[in-house]
């Protein structure tokens, strides 16, 4: 059974090298496939990203929009409760405006914006804005 065993050996070798050479080239096939995929996901993942940025500026500004309203130069702030609060803000930096002794008009030390109106205008502007925003 010597020879026999050889030649049974000898085609058990060659036909396995055979299979595995044809599974190493699907495996290959398979490496180079999920190789293009992920490079693909990786390029949808940075677009998503740039997207997602942008998405949250644009969720900021209008954030900062919807918190303000804008009457006559000024902006205000909404209360929870209703109304606005009493407070000027800059429509350039949205930092608070002083109206010095009431008698001046409302400056933004910051920007040096100066709005139309005074510290004693202060009530009769809230009433306005409240009739445009009721």
């Amino acid at each position: 059974m010597g020879l026999l065993g050889d030649i049974q050996k000898l085609i058990n070798e060659h036909g396995s090298s055979s299979i595995l050479r044809d599974r190493l080239s699907l495996i290959k096939d398979q490496l180079a496939a999920l190789q293009e995929e992920r490079a693909e996901l990786a390029r949808q993942v940075a677009a998503l990203q740039a997207e997602n940025r942008q998405l949250r500026t644009e969720i900021e500004e209008l954030t900062v929009t919807q918190e303000f309203v804008e009457c006559r130069g000024g902006l205000f702030k909404r209360k929870r409760s209703g109304g606005f609060q009493r407070t000027v803000y800059c429509p350039s930096c949205q930092a608070p405006m002083g109206s010095l002794q009431n008698m001046l008009q409302y400056n933004c030390r910051r920007c040096h914006i100066a709005l139309d109106f005074t510290g004693a205008n202060l009530d009769s502007v809230l009433a306005e804005l409240e009739e445009e925003n009721s």
